[in-house]
């Protein structure tokens, strides 16, 4: 089997397992990519997962959150402050 062949095989193989558990697939566009997938969960959770022209033996699996204003607010004070100190040998 060529790498195109396999590299094919790895797509459909993807798309075919996303498909079985309900998620929707959309392919988009990347010159760099082999493919590239934005994958919908039920809930609307976007994820991108791709396939670097590059890197045969990596998938790359992207997403994000969106975080509300109280999140923020809540992530500013946090900001500065060191991680709390935790005794040693515990």
């Amino acid at each position: 089997m060529s790498v195109n062949q396999e590299c094919e095989t790895v797509k459909n193989n993807i798309q075919k397992w996303l498909l079985e558990r309900g998620y929707k697939i959309q392919s988009q566009p990347n010159k760099d990519a082999l493919f590239q997938f934005l994958v919908t969960d039920d809930q609307g959770l976007k994820t991108n997962v791709i396939q670097s022209a590059l890197k045969l033996d990596q998938i790359v699996i992207v997403t994000g959150i969106n975080i509300d204003e109280t999140q923020r607010g809540s992530l500013q004070v946090m900001e500065g402050k060191g991680p709390p100190k935790f005794p040693v040998g515990c």
